[in-house]
């Protein structure tokens, strides 16, 4: 198993340590838990654990994590009114590279990311905060859940090894939605994997919805 972290951001709030990790993508990426669930998503809550595992050897001190996010590197295009306000244009193109994710459910923890953010949608994350503080059609998630999701990982990243070295090698490719293990596996001519077969059969991925993965993990 192996990975190289793009970016790791610390910040202390009442003499609390808090990590983030940021990883840069090509494409437009977003933490889908279904794929955490089903093993098909272990990057970025790998990359976490390690930070939060290795705090206090690296930094001096215990860590919580702030949140997991993917930054879109890209040349994005705006199509609107064509004598656009320079403001106004920088503030559309900031808006492309909104990241997504997965953050802390910690309102202090969002302002500080950012600072800009007064109510309603950030700019800059993949949350939104109501008049009262609280959050609203975002992607966050708690610290015992962020606990849970690691405990999770390392459970699935122990079974794989167990099974490499077992010599469990059955023909398993998943389906979730359009989406097809086969489609880019450079290995398709050595295992031959043929649905015309009545053996062969894909692993059909139930879809679920966010809470519903959380509940089942717990």
């Amino acid at each position: 198993l192996r990975g190289r972290i793009d970016r790791v951001d610390q910040a202390v709030d009442d003499d609390q340590l808090y990590l983030r990790i940021i990883d840069y993508k090509s494409s437009s990426r977003g933490l889908n838990l279904v794929e955490v669930y089903y093993g098909l998503a272990l990057q970025m809550l790998t990359y976490l654990d390690v930070v939060l595992s290795q705090a206090e050897t690296w930094l001096g001190m215990k860590a919580t994590p702030a949140g997991i996010l993917y930054f879109h590197v890209h040349n994005p295009m705006i199509q609107d009114e064509p004598d656009m306000e320079e403001t106004k244009l920088e503030k559309a193109l900031f808006k492309k590279f909104k990241m997504q994710g997965l953050v802390l459910a910690d309102e202090s923890v969002v302002r500080n990311m950012d600072t800009s953010l007064n109510t309603g949608f950030s700019d800059m994350l993949p949350v939104a905060i109501s008049k009262s503080g609280n959050f609203y059609q975002s992607k966050v998630a708690s610290k015992q859940e962020f606990a849970l999701l690691q405990q999770y990982i390392r459970g699935l990243i122990e079974r794989a090894g167990i099974e490499i070295t077992t010599g469990k090698v059955e023909l398993n490719p998943y389906q979730y939605k359009q989406q097809q293990a086969c489609t880019y596996c450079p290995f398709l001519s050595v295992c031959q994997f043929d649905t015309g077969l009545e053996e062969n059969n894909f692993h059909r991925l139930k879809q679920m919805k966010e809470e519903e993965v959380l509940n089942i993990i717990a």
